[in-house]
């Protein structure tokens, strides 16, 4: 397969399932109507919660995935993800309503994301995988590709939500509109599974099955690299903390503001060109640099900018202006890290416990710092402030700043 059709399919999933991220955020009064019955003005609590299992699932899926992947292949946890994913985003859209069967409705949409929440789990760090044991030049510019794919896929949401938005009625919406927005994701990831049957596994991991005799993944993982697998988690704080901050928490803040006139959409539109841009700009440097030193400059920015947001976005005196300003560049400085991550920790993980270790550690800081932040800003700030949600994202980078450094500390190959 020709490497630039392995990018675009092995980015394929990656956009769809971000696709499917945002649109739980986008849907979720939609969401607290059809399956509890109300909406208040702690509406999105319940669907926070709902959304927080999601993520407790990835873990499982991490280990699962994870396991088969560095037993079997690659391929084989790579082409099982996506089936799982479409089959149980379509089953998502046709669950009854709180109206029809009760709590039942409830109990369905838990499962359901549960089960998508696992396939989930092996989905991006098996998508960097491919590209890391399949490229050994232009990773970081590999990479930068599928990010901007998954960019797409929120893009894809946002503009599904505002087309549906336009046309419906308000009651509709409530109705059936976000049903709509499942069925197309759900259909649209089928595609991506036939594309990936033409993947092969990499000489270099084929060389690897055949040198190093296997061992439990999950054993090894917890008991000979549990320093290694913390320092990764603790790597990622800060750019996934930025989108249970921004991404998911944010939208519900300016819905519930007395003095921000923005839509969801504009200001979502605006962090996701951000972030687009961060992705080439991070990339590119880590081409000329290194990608050590361009994680480190881009979250000491990410750091610094915190604060601008937080004075801004939270002083009635500042235009809206400011706010789409600040919110993009710090959307930038987030992609430039955002792009490296994964990757970052593919190059530096041992190479026959790879896929174990980096979907652990990618899923564990999701669920520690994607799924349950915006429950936890529900809870305790009622969705009207913003003081919380930025100071706890100030303190994630921070200490990614400070767990980088000590993670190339601990690996043994400089990159």
């Amino acid at each position: 397969m020709k490497k630039s059709k392995l990018i675009f399919v092995a980015g394929l999933g990656t956009m769809f399932e971000s696709f499917d991220f945002y649109l739980f955020s986008l849907f979720a009064i939609q969401l607290n109507y059809s399956f509890f019955g109300s909406v208040n003005k702690h509406s999105v609590l319940w669907i926070f919660i709902i959304f927080a299992v999601g993520y407790l699932a990835r873990i499982s899926g991490a280990l699962i995935f994870g396991y088969w992947g560095d037993k079997i292949g690659r391929l084989y946890s790579f082409k099982k993800t996506i089936v799982i994913m479409a089959l149980s985003s379509i089953a998502i859209a046709f669950i009854p309503s709180y109206q029809s069967i009760g709590l039942f409705a409830v109990v369905f949409l838990i499962t359901l994301r549960f089960i998508q929440g696992i396939s989930f789990g092996g989905e991006l760090s098996g998508a960097v995988i491919v590209i890391v044991e399949n490229f050994k030049k232009r990773r970081a510019l590999s990479i930068m590709c599928i990010s901007i794919m998954a960019s797409i896929g929120l893009l894809l949401a946002n503009f599904i939500y505002t087309e549906l938005t336009y046309y419906l009625s308000h009651q509709d919406m409530m109705n059936y509109g976000w049903r709509v927005a499942y069925v197309f994701g759900g259909l649209a990831l089928f595609h991506s599974y036939n594309a990936r049957k033409d993947i092969a596994e990499s000489d270099e991991f084929k060389l690897c099955l055949k040198r190093y005799e296997y061992k439990n993944s999950i054993k090894v993982v917890f008991k000979d690299y549990k320093i290694l697998l913390l320092l990764g988690i603790l790597s990622l704080m800060g750019v996934q903390l930025y989108w249970g901050t921004i991404f998911l928490y944010f939208p519900q803040y300016i819905q519930s503001s007395t003095y921000l006139n923005i839509s969801i959409s504009s200001i979502n539109y605006t962090a996701t060109i951000g972030l687009v841009f961060g992705y080439v700009i991070g990339a590119c440097v880590a081409e000329l640099t290194s990608i050590k030193l361009t994680y480190t400059l881009f979250t000491i920015a990410s750091l610094v900018m915190i604060i601008s947001v937080y004075l801004i976005i939270t002083n009635t005196h500042f235009s809206v202006e400011y706010i789409y300003f600040l919110v993009l560049v710090l959307s930038l400085f987030q992609g430039a890290c955002g792009v490296l991550c994964l990757l970052m920790m593919a190059e530096r993980f041992p190479l026959r416990y790879r896929y174990s270790l980096l979907a652990i550690a990618f899923a564990l800081s999701a669920f520690l710092f994607v799924g349950i932040p915006p429950f936890i800003f529900s809870y305790f700030t009622r969705e009207s402030s913003m003081y919380i949600p930025m100071l706890v994202l100030g303190i994630g980078y921070f200490i990614q700043l400070i767990a980088v450094q000590i993670f190339y500390k601990k690996t043994a190959i400089e990159v």
